[in-house]
This record gives structure tokens, sequence and C-alpha cells, in this order.
């Protein structure tokens, strides 16, 4: 391969953001680049949903395709309700569909009064939604670990060097997030779009619930971000029963490789299976150098442990596999 084709090849961005917070929304919009990295972009809540749909790419010789996700992230989750009722109480809603000891009652309270919106009716949210600009589902899934932080929900980094974000005690109950992540499954099956998961400490939940909305869906195939499960799981559940026609990893450079060899044993994946991403806020401010070097970073490293010649072919492999995954193609 010579450098000119090199060049030609996109890197992959497979599972990328844009900024989270209220304020935001009004701020202009980053302009981002389409010459060197094709993207998935996903949104987690109303408020990045809205911001995604402004985002604009700078007009280039070498257009790389774009592509826009619809999701409800499980730190967002609390965020709605199933309960169209004009009865229901923003503190209803919360107390609810949180998870909180008795001692963290005024904790609770306060958020409410202070921070929290008023809950969206999934619902709804979800009629109003343009799907011919929607590319696939994502990021939705299951998290165990994560906690509501003091100021109602996660915004990224505040600009507010005065505002100091702590953790509460306080989680989303299972039984909700489980609810809002079967509500954007049945939505993938319905539209026959692909999904984008996160999952933290909730590998075997996860993945059965998929299999009961997903296995027989064959078009509708699965990106697990920044996979943090076993390589023994992925090959004896994911793998085994969707085959590798149909799941894919997303690699980065900061969860997957904090450590050189990896998190995981990459050389035991399927090649066919393997898409990089950064996970990062693009419209920011982050430069596009940096964006690329994050991406050729896990690229180089990939090389290492997967028996390619070099980065440029393993490059080239990322790719294909982000345009199957992408174009339903089997």
């Amino acid at each position: 391969m010579n450098e000119k084709s090199i060049d030609i090849v996109p890197l992959v961005d497979a599972h990328c953001h844009v900024g989270t917070t209220p304020h935001e929304i009004q701020q202009p919009v980053h302009e981002l680049s389409n010459d060197k990295i094709s993207r998935a972009l996903m949104s987690n809540n109303p408020y990045d949903w809205a911001r995604l749909q402004l985002i604009q790419f700078k007009k280039g010789n070498n257009s790389s395709p774009q592509y826009k996700g619809f999701g409800i992230h499980p730190w967002y989750s609390h965020l709605f309700t199933f309960k169209n009722e004009k009865t229901l109480t923003k503190e209803q809603h919360y107390r609810q569909i949180l998870n909180y000891k008795e001692s963290d009652s005024i904790i609770l309270t306060k958020l409410i009064q202070d921070v929290l919106p008023d809950p969206v009716y999934i619902e709804e949210y979800i009629s109003n939604i343009d799907f011919s600009n929607v590319n696939l589902i994502g990021e939705i899934g299951l998290d165990k670990s994560f906690y509501i932080p003091s100021n109602g929900f996660y915004q990224g980094h505040s600009n507010d060097a005065e505002v100091i974000i702590t953790k509460t005690k306080i989680k989303v109950s299972m039984d909700h997030q489980v609810k809002v992540f079967k509500r954007m499954l049945q939505l993938a099956c319905d539209k026959s779009l692909n999904v984008s998961l996160h999952d933290v400490n909730c590998h075997m939940k996860l993945f059965d619930i998929c299999q009961q909305y997903l296995l027989n869906v064959i078009p509708i195939k699965i990106c697990l971000h920044s996979y943090t499960g076993s390589i023994e799981f992925l090959l004896s559940q994911w793998i085994k029963k969707f085959t590798e026609q149909r799941i894919f990893i997303s690699v980065s450079q900061y969860i997957s490789f904090k450590k050189d060899e990896g998190n995981l044993d990459y050389s035991q994946v399927p090649h066919k299976c393997i898409l990089t991403e950064t996970d990062y806020i693009v419209d920011n401010g982050v430069t596009e150098i940096s964006l690329q070097d994050s991406l050729e970073d896990t690229l180089e490293k990939l090389a290492k442990v997967l028996p390619l010649g070099s980065s440029h072919e393993t490059r080239r492999l990322v790719f294909d596999n982000f345009c199957r995954f992408m174009h339903n193609d089997l």
C-alpha cells in the first residue's frame, strides 16, 4: 500500500459524542472536519440530541461518512418517565426510580428542587424524532456503578471553575435502567437500526436482554463500545450466539489500551469484529489533530497485538469493518 492510498482510507471513530449541557444547546456549534475521520456520533439525552442536529461539517476534498446515533444512556435514564400522568409530580417520579438510603433523603430533595429537570415522557420524546436523520441507536445500555452527580446528571467538564461537582450515593434503579434499555432495543428493531452499547458490570444481564430482543432480528448488528468484559465471555456468549458477522467491539486509547498490551487479548478477537473509537466530546474545541492522534495511537497498539503487517493494514481493516457495521452488509 503506498502513502497516497493510506491517506485516502479514513480513520474510524465508531463512538464519540457532542456536548451534553443544557446551556451548550445555545452555544455556537463547532464545525467538524470530515476529511480524515469517519464517525458515529452518539446522543445520550435530549440536550445532546438537539445539539447533534445542528452539527456542521467542513467542506473538503475527501468527505468521510458521518453517522448520527439516537440514544438514552443509562446515566440519563432517570430523566425519563413511562407515565404520561399529569398527576405524577416531579418528586414522585424521582423517588420512584432512584435508589437511595433514608439518610440521603435530604440530599435527594435538594437535587429534585434545585437541579433535576422535569421528567420527559419517553414515548412523546421518541414520537417527535425524525428517524430519517438517525443512522443507529446509541448510546444505550446498563450501568451498575454509576452514581447521580450533585448537578443532577453528568454534563462533561464544567466551564465554571467555581462549580464543584461531587458524587452522591444515589443510583438509578436497575429496574428503571432495564425498562429504558428494553424500550430502546425495541425501537432499534422497529426501525431496523444497529446499536452501540454501554455495559458497566452488567455483562450477563445486558447479554440476556439483547438475546431476548435482537437475536432473531438478523439485520441488526451490535457494537460493544469500550468492551470491558472477558475475552471468554465475548467469544463464548456474544460471538457464539450472534456470530462474528453481527458483533463488533470498539477499542479506545484511554479505556482499552490503558496498558500497552490492552485490557484483553485482542489477538483472539476475530479481525472482522474490531473497530476504533475515542469516546471523546468532539465539538468542544478539541483539535482535529488530537483526535487523529488518539485513533492512530490505538491503531498502532492494535497492530502490535494483531497478526497484521502494520497500523496501515489495521486502519484499512477497521474502516472496512465500520462500513460493514453501518451499512448492514453481512
